[in-house]
């Protein structure tokens, strides 16, 4: 059955014109924000993308929301893993807090993102940006590990005017280390497990 649609009578022949121009124009930004929605997740109403390009910003606690974001968004976030992984790296020396709490935001991502399979397909579709990862998390940790251990024997031959400063440096590696030492055991163990 064919429907005509027929115009309103108006004294303003243009009028309406221009409400079926701006009613097609609504329905094509509808849709295309719909089909945005359905090709990329959205976590905390940003895309994904939006999320992946928030870890270059210069703020350690702008990456550590975006590292946290993309983690929950897990499997099909993979793609930023190796950025992710990058910025791990830059946080070795664990300057300040924001740092810390970042490697750890980046660690636990990584784990959800490798933790985030439902299916073997999907495994094998994610695993090239995932696996990839796996050499520099080892490094990253035994290097957390190590500049713990420095840390802590600096600390028992130090005299009082660094203790101070010691004690942080070194509280802050092992708060990072008890953090990242299981999340990345479980990856390493997860990858090594899968048949590909």
């Amino acid at each position: 059955m064919l429907v005509m649609w027929r115009a309103p009578t108006s004294s303003h022949p243009i009028s309406w014109q221009i409400t079926a121009t701006a009613a097609v124009v609504l329905g094509m930004l509808a849709l295309l924000i719909f089909s945005l929605a359905d090709n990329e997740p959205v976590y905390e109403c940003r895309r994904m993308s939006e999320w992946g390009d928030q870890l270059k910003d210069a703020s350690p606690i702008a990456q550590r929301r975006a590292a946290i974001a993309l983690g929950r968004i897990g499997k099909k976030a993979s793609r930023h893993a190796a950025a992710m992984t990058c910025l791990l790296d830059t946080t070795v020396c664990l300057n300040s807090d924001a740092e810390a709490d970042l490697a750890i935001s980046i660690v636990n991502g990584l784990y959800n993102m490798n933790n985030d399979f439902s299916s073997d397909t999907a495994r094998a579709h994610h695993d090239q940006y995932l696996r990839a990862g796996i050499p520099a998390l080892k490094r990253y940790k035994n290097t957390i590990y190590t500049s713990m251990q420095k840390y802590d024997g600096m600390l028992l031959e130090s005299d009082s005017a660094d203790l101070h400063t010691l004690s942080v440096r070194a509280a802050r590696f092992r708060k990072v280390y008890t953090a990242i030492d299981k999340p990345i055991s479980n990856i390493i163990w997860i990858r090594s497990s899968d048949p590909n």
